[in-house]
């Protein structure tokens, strides 16, 4: 009786038998996503970009993609843009710089 034809049983777990079957379940659910996932329309790719704490922050997107896309790339630069302000030792309104100014006093 192979892995399809029932549940997975101790032999099976044992064996690593039931780790290959969920890695091949997992493996077709990505590729029927890719597959089914539509081509990059034509036209320029969109880079949305910033800087922080001394670093290049790049988010490539091809043209044609999903709204959402956009949204979460921007969110996440964002939360960069955050994390920045939180963080930074550079800037001196940075949450960290006014605490390292509080503990120099």
């Amino acid at each position: 009786m192979t892995m399809t034809d029932s549940a997975p049983n101790r032999r099976d777990f044992l064996s690593g038998r039931a780790l290959v079957a969920a890695a091949e379940r997992a493996g077709s659910q990505v590729a029927d996503g890719i597959a089914s996932a539509l081509p990059p329309g034509r036209g320029p790719t969109l880079m949305l970009r910033t800087t922080a704490m001394a670093t290049d922050f790049d988010v490539l997107l091809n043209p044609g993609g999903r709204p959402q896309q956009l949204t979460a790339a921007s969110a996440a630069l964002d939360e960069v843009a955050r994390l920045e302000q939180q963080y930074s030792v550079y800037r001196e309104d940075s949450e960290l710089s006014a605490l390292n100014r509080a503990a120099a006093i």
